[in-house]
């Protein structure tokens, strides 16, 4: 058969035709591209070729032409590269629109620069990089490069679609590999062709995708593993700087990360009496790891350093406890040490942390699903989680960047799958209680406590540390009043030290109400905007995902002036609906004060296009409520 033939030179052969062609012309893009793109990827082919489990060669043959200032990011190249691996060959071409050469790209035209260097100290890691320069619209950019590889841990998901707005004409990625290689793949959002097989005692695999078109950038849309075309490869077997592990489980997966970990949590005989007399005559063991997590916090700060194995091994625990610093791995694993001084065990623990980056295929265990470590700690029903990174964390909270997904457990018996805490949208609370003393002329004297909880007190939480400038500054660009002055306010955390936070504010609105002849004109201002989703527009394309439910609370007590009485009030509202719940009430006291209570939650949840009508329906409902108003008149 003929056909096992030619795959021996399949990356060649593919390739040749992309090279060959001199004209990559904008009007060769088929109009169906079009839509929605600022960039279209013309060609992309990916090859690696596996020598050995440890060995392996990276080509990629790369053609993007750029329609417009949006798409020069899609245009930018980025090679990682660390002491495990070296760019062996680099070209680039650049054309004009129509399709004629420009300029040549050489090796030294690329930067190189630290990876990630903007949050780490000391890094193998690194990346060459190019911007193209051209501000001329369209252009294309054509990338020709390889790498070679000492160590493999896992691949990196193919996308041959990298980003919203950018449509691609034609993609392939190749896999050539020996026979008794266990090579283990999912594709995903796409019917990608493909085709595998035997040639000169090597297995191939092959995936073509053509014609994909672009996914217009939308907010709340889902994640790029639930959106775009992707192919997920994982190598069976782990071989990394002399340790060995497989990947057919995360149990087994698990157990190669406990041969990074284990014997690296001893600390010094000093540290230990140190936590044993700082839990002694702590009742609850809830109360002892809470003291645990607090003297980490005190004594250490996160620096991020990847040096060597340090991409996958933390430091040692006695190092952490010398120098004060560490990594996330570094931090968990000290912290780790800590506890089992005291005689409590807890679990040094893989997540991915993010929208984009977690544990999404529990059926398809790999390294590249994890991208962070933190700290499980098995407390009979209470099981207690700690990210460790942080030395302003509350006790026991996460953050919405860890909750609500698997972890991967990790002890001598291997590594086994947990589900994290989710927080739920009562208890992701922001409620507000306003006192507003209004004057004759519209004015008005305010004073505010809030108290934010969960994941509510995420969103102020950078602010909790920041300087009482940069907490003014803030709170005046996110306040929904004009005309308003402060006169004093305050941030506070809890003292029982959860993720609860309050504010404090009094402040002056010189335009509170509207004063028109005898009449005072009043839409209840609760100061904090509520920051709802828009109208969906119905030519939207992708489903609505809100990550995460919450619910604010406000109540307003309303003083109005002694020579005005009340002319109308709006009547109680309660809405409902799959996205949501809504009530704002009013109640007349009678002297002189009027009560208006606010109730909305945002649900979490995945909303097709199907629910968009009703969804629309609730939030015009809510906005014709906002928009009401109460009206006095004067005596």
């Amino acid at each position: 058969m003929r056909f096992p033939l030619l795959i021996i030179l399949t990356f060649f052969a593919n390739i040749v035709p992309c090279l060959g062609q001199t004209d990559w012309a904008e009007s060769n893009i088929p109009d169906s591209l079009r839509s929605n793109s600022d960039a279209v990827i013309r060609c992309y082919e990916t090859e690696y070729i596996l020598n050995n489990e440890s060995r392996y060669t990276k080509k990629v043959h790369l053609v993007i032409t750029v329609l417009n200032e949006d798409g020069r990011r899609t245009a930018q190249l980025m090679i990682p590269y660390d002491k495990h691996s070296s760019v062996s060959s680099f070209k680039g071409v650049c054309y004009t629109g129509m399709g004629f050469q420009a300029d040549k790209i050489k090796m030294k035209d690329l930067s190189d620069r630290a990876y990630n260097q903007s949050f780490t100290l000391y890094s193998d890691n690194r990346v060459k990089y190019y911007l193209p320069r051209s501000n001329h619209y369209p252009y294309t950019i054509e990338y020709t490069y390889s790498l070679d590889y000492n160590g493999v841990v896992a691949f990196s998901p193919w996308f041959p679609q990298e980003d919203y707005n950018t449509a691609t004409q034609k993609a392939d990625l190749y896999f050539t590999f020996p026979r008794d290689y266990i090579l283990k793949y999912k594709a995903l959002n796409y019917p990608f062709q493909a085709d595998s097989g035997l040639t000169n005692g090597q297995k191939y695999i092959h995936w073509t995708a053509k014609n994909i078109p672009a996914v217009k950038g939308e907010p709340l849309s889902p994640g790029y593993f639930e959106l775009f075309p992707a192919i997920l490869v994982s190598p069976g077997v782990i071989s990394y700087e002399g340790t060995r592990g497989n990947t057919s489980n995360w149990n087994s997966y698990g157990k190669w990360v406990y041969t990074l970990v284990q014997e690296r949590d001893e600390i010094s005989d000093q540290t230990a009496r140190e936590i044993q007399e700082l839990t002694h005559g702590l009742r609850s063991r809830r109360d002892k790891i809470e003291a645990v997590y607090k003297y980490m916090q005190k004594k250490t700060r996160y620096v991020n350093i990847s040096l060597g194995i340090g991409g996958f091994q933390p430091l040692m625990a006695m190092e952490v406890d010398e120098k004060g610093f560490g990594d996330c791995k570094a931090l968990s694993n000290y912290t780790k040490a800590l506890l089992k001084c005291i005689g409590i065990e807890s679990c040094y623990t893989e997540i991915g942390n993010g929208k984009n980056q977690q544990i999404m295929f529990p059926n398809f265990p790999s390294a590249y699903q994890t991208n962070h470590v933190i700290l499980c700690v098995p407390n009979r029903e209470d099981t207690v989680w700690l990210e460790c990174t942080n030395q302003n964390f509350p006790f026991g909270y996460l953050g919405a960047g860890n909750s609500d997904r698997y972890a991967l457990l990790v002890s001598g018996s291997g590594g086994a799958l947990a589900r994290t805490p989710k927080y739920h949208a009562n208890q992701n609370l922001r409620s507000t209680t306003l006192k507003v003393d209004l004057k004759d002329n519209g004015s008005a004297e305010i004073n505010l406590s809030s108290h934010y909880s969960f994941y509510m007190y995420e969103k102020i939480f950078g602010l909790l540390n920041s300087s009482p400038k940069e907490q003014k500054e803030s709170l005046l660009e996110s306040l929904d009043s004009e005309g308003i002055q402060f006169k004093d306010f305050a941030f506070e955390k809890s003292l029982e030290g959860g993720p609860v936070a309050s504010l404090t504010l009094n402040l002056f609105d010189n335009n509170y109400a509207q004063k028109s002849g005898k009449r005072l004109f009043l839409k209840p201002a609760f100061i904090h905007p509520l920051n709802l989703l828009n109208q969906i527009p119905l030519t939207r394309q992708q489903p609505i995902k809100q990550p995460i439910g919450y619910l604010i609370k406000d109540s307003l007590s309303l003083k109005y002036p002694e020579n005005y009485q009340l002319e109308s009030l709006p009547e109680n509202v309660h809405f409902s609906s799959v996205f949501g719940d809504y009530q704002m009430e009013y109640q007349n006291s009678g002297d002189g004060k009027i009560t208006i209570t606010r109730s909305v939650k945002t649900k979490d949840g995945v909303f097709d296009k199907s629910l968009f009508d009703a969804i629309n329906d609730y939030l015009s409902s809510i906005s014709d409520s906002e928009k009401k108003q109460i009206l006095f008149i004067e005596k």
